[in-house]
């Protein structure tokens, strides 16, 4: 039995992306550190073991997990629960947060206006579009919209 998709979300020094990955449709994501990637650039790869889902290290990364002390070359992706990684290549590191990709998470909507508008988008009360996720800073953004751009 398949699981619900994931999102994975990678940050880096350079770089912030969100990835998903259905083990219905694909059996392998590979991730550096400014996103998706090839094969022969990726640092790491989501790939589909039977059941379960196995994030592991390439190219000479390491994976730090809050659940070892010690770097691994691989880990087995909990269903149902979210995870944070570390991986870190010769040269870069980056953090991945690994997640069910519920329904809420997978709807996205467009936004037209009609006339000039400023508004904030964060997990802050005063935000006026709010979203309630960890990777969503207090006050994430400010947008200003002028003659429809």
């Amino acid at each position: 039995m398949m699981g619900e998709p994931l999102l994975v979300t990678m940050r880096s020094e350079d770089a912030c992306s969100t990835l998903s990955f259905d083990e219905a449709v694909q059996s392998v994501l590979w991730i550096d550190s400014t996103g998706a990637a090839a094969a022969e650039n990726a640092l790491a790869c989501l790939v589909c073991e039977g059941r379960r889902v196995v994030l592991r290290a390439l190219h000479g990364a390491a994976i730090l997990t809050s659940a070892q002390a010690n770097p691994v070359r691989s880990a087995v992706i909990e269903r149902g629960r979210e995870g944070v990684y570390v991986v870190s290549g010769e040269c870069v590191m980056m953090t991945l947060h690994v997640r069910a990709a519920t329904r809420g998470m997978r709807t996205f909507r467009k936004v037209v206006f009609a006339r000039d508008v400023d508004f904030e988008i964060g997990r802050g009360r005063a935000c006026e579009v709010g979203y309630d996720n960890p990777l969503v800073s207090m006050r994430h953004a400010h947008v200003s919209v002028r003659g429809g751009r």
